[in-house]
């Protein structure tokens, strides 16, 4: 591959974590025939290969086209194990032209025969995911590497017009047959968790684009429904099929829109006249409601945060749900059920408080509508405790809560009160609310700063939050979408600089916050799919602005294997705080985590990183991601001050408390096929949150 650094995928690890179904459907632990194994993914030793079927795909009993058919019409994704299989190239996994047979079968025998065009061979679990698309362009499928390769070689601007230019040849749907494109990203936000889809990797290599890293990917492609039929668009369009709209043209959809937004405020004692002020602006919003006539379809909601209720108990709560959406539907509602709201008569003990106990509340126990965009507005001026802190009830850190919100489609906004009192603690309140603020489909954070905790100041963000959400859900009423601001020019040389304007700058960014969750929401609600059959070489990033992220890598992991890892990561979380309690080397102490975690002690080797240790499941192995945690080595354990193994043991632990979110929150799983047992749902976990 000229150009390219090859990125390991294995050729290509098949996990336990593609098995979804297999564990239970194809019965795991029972011996083989002992005439005939499933056959080994090459160099690992106890993965076996497997594939996953195409729509409409047959079993026949034999490799002939003509022989009888033993299972017809198999149903879509369904994984069997391999017993042969004929010669392919790498790079030809899971393509639909690959000649040849495949004997599959379950795990104790064989069953028959398929099509390798019927099929897609899959060792490595890693699928990829189409980001929120507000602030880029669509994907772009391509037939062949060389055309990638040629493309990111060009300057910026050289890319950019090649780029435009077969976007705009794609608009005429005139499609020349020697197009280097096959297919396209739809037009609007197709959703993994509703309109279920693979785009499983085959190979990936390293890149840079402008000097910032991408990678690019083969990828092959299906969807749970839909049938077969390559989304080609090279082919004559169906007469018979409408195309899809875009967003602009989905008023129809639009009008049933809403918006739910809840506060999450601090209610420590320092905070009653925020509390007051927010209670009073959305009461002065009945007006407006009444007069832009969207009556019903804004609610307001909130949830009141203090401290650890168990070690402080007369703070009353730790997180508490004062109004749900249900009760703040209008804003005399939510003046009503937030009354008894107060501050809290007792302090907290320090200036750190519980900010992920309310966030978490928010996220978990808020009923939010399917037909609504989903904000929340965080109000507070302490940081949160750090993940390990006994004050600490979630465990949680601002990158798994933001993960959280991300699955939810859940649109954070902070406004950060900088009290003089708590000027210690401004930068990491700063740091942790901007990671927090990061959304989906924009490219800056939502975080606003409140200088000097000014009252005055504050009520008018929060006036101006609450009347640009009226405005966004106006729009929507009248069939438009909401227009994110453009840029703000950059300043002439030697121009004095403007002062900023909290609340116009709250207002633009609400408008793209808007935006975005609209793309999100148009394309939930079209049932939008993703392109299918088909191969294809693609880059996750966008090719006209290389910093924008098109594509988010993931693993496909079921519920079993989810609780698996937790379980691992716990028997790591104890060896660590056992090594530091005691000052024995930390892989000693590893021993006894993987008997606890069923796994064999004697394999755990000194001087061996944690992902090879044997402690880990065989599937993480080869993925193209690096992590603190799985490069632990027993020197920098030992090199590493008390406060770095401190963090790196709350890091351990947020990523404990996140698996479990995950695992009890049912919306985020998804069953391959009917009638599965829920422990194989599967869902697309990011690289980044794994260990």
């Amino acid at each position: 591959m000229s150009g390219c650094r090859r990125f390991h995928v294995g050729w290509i690890t098949v996990s336990t974590a593609v098995a979804f179904v297999l564990t239970i459907v194809l019965g795991l632990g029972v011996a083989p025939a002992a005439n005939k194994t499933p056959l080994k993914i090459e160099g690992k030793t106890t993965l076996l290969l497997r594939v996953l079927t195409r729509p409409y795909s047959n079993i026949y009993a034999k490799a002939e086209p003509k022989a009888k058919i033993v299972v017809e019409n198999v149903p879509a994704f369904t994984p069997y194990y391999v017993y042969e299989k004929p010669k392919t190239k790498p790079t030809d996994l899971g393509g639909t032209k690959v000649a040849g047979w495949y004997q599959v079968g379950t795990r104790t025998k064989p069953l028959g025969w398929m099509k390798a065009a019927d099929v897609m061979e899959w060792k490595q679990a890693m699928v990829l995911a189409f980001t929120n698309p507000a602030n880029r362009d669509r994907v772009l499928f391509f037939n062949q590497l060389s055309a990638v390769q040629k493309l990111i070689k060009d300057p910026n601007d050289v890319r950019s017009t090649k780029v435009k230019k077969i976007y705009d040849t794609v608009a005429t749907g005139k499609i020349p047959a020697d197009f280097p494109v096959i297919s396209i990203e739809p037009k609007k936000y197709v959703d993994i968790a509703t309109k279920f889809y693979l785009l499983p990797v085959l190979y990936a290599a390293e890149v840079e684009i402008n000097e910032r890293p991408a990678t690019i990917l083969k990828v092959t492609s299906a969807t749970l429904t839909g049938g077969r039929g390559r989304s080609d668009i090279r082919q004559k369009p169906d007469p018979k099929k409408k195309p899809a709209g875009t967003l602009d043209t989905q008023p129809a959809s639009l009008k049933k829109m809403g918006i739910d937004v809840v506060f999450v405020i601090d209610a420590t004692n320092s905070m009653g006249p925020y509390i007051d002020a927010t209670r009073k602006i959305i009461g002065d919003m009945a007006t407006m409601i009444r007069e832009k006539n969207v009556q019903g379809k804004l609610r307001f909601g909130l949830v009141a945060y203090r401290d650890n209720v168990k070690i402080v108990p007369g703070l009353e709560f730790t997180a508490k749900v004062f109004c749900t959406l249900e009760q703040g539907a209008t804003p005399e509602g939510f003046v009503k059920k937030t009354a008894a709201l107060k501050a809290a008569t007792v302090g907290s003990g320090g200036f750190q408080e519980d900010v992920w106990a309310g966030m978490l509340v928010a996220l978990k126990k808020i009923k939010w509508s399917k037909n609504a965009l989903k904000f929340v507005i965080l109000i507070g001026d302490a940081p949160a405790h750090q993940p390990g802190s006994a004050f600490s009830t979630t465990g949680l850190n601002a990158s798994e809560l933001r993960r959280l919100a991300n699955a939810k489609h859940v649109m954070v906004l902070s406004l950060h009160l900088l009290s003089p009192q708590g000027t210690q603690f401004h930068a990491q309140g700063r740091t942790q609310f901007t990671q927090l603020t990061m959304n989906p489909g924009t490219e800056t954070a939502a975080y606003f700063p409140i200088k000097n905790a000014d009252q005055t100041e504050f009520a008018k963000a929060a006036r101006a939050a609450a009347e640009a959400m009226v405005g966004l859900v106006s729009m929507a009423a009248k069939g438009q979408l909401a227009k994110p601001a453009a840029a703000a020019p950059k300043p002439k040389p030697g121009a004095k600089p403007q002062p900023a304007s909290t609340s116009a700058d709250i207002k633009k960014t609400i408008a793209r916050l808007g935006y975005a969750a609209q793309v999100v929401w148009l394309g939930k609600t079209g049932g939008t799919q993703a392109p299918r059959d088909i191969t294809a070489w693609v880059i996750d990033k966008d090719l006209a602005k290389p910093a924008v992220q098109s594509l988010r890598v993931c693993l496909l992991i079921n519920k079993s294997q989810l609780s698996d890892l937790q379980n691992v990561l716990k028997a790591v979380m104890d060896a660590g705080l056992k090594a530091r309690i005691s000052g024995t080397d930390f892989f000693t102490q590893l021993k006894g985590a993987a008997a606890a975690a069923g796994r064999d002690p004697n394999k755990i080797r000194l001087g061996r990183t944690l992902g090879k240790s044997g402690l880990m499941p065989e599937y993480l192995l080869g993925l193209p991601y690096k992590s603190r945690i799985m490069s632990l080595t027993t020197q920098m354990w030992s090199s590493w001050s008390t406060d770095q193994q401190q963090s790196f043991l709350q890091e351990i632990d947020a990523k404990i408390k996140a698996y479990q979110a995950y695992h009890d929150d049912t919306k985020l799983w998804i069953p391959l096929h009917k009638g599965d047992d829920a422990k194989d749902y599967v869902m697309a976990l990011d690289l980044d949150a794994l260990p």
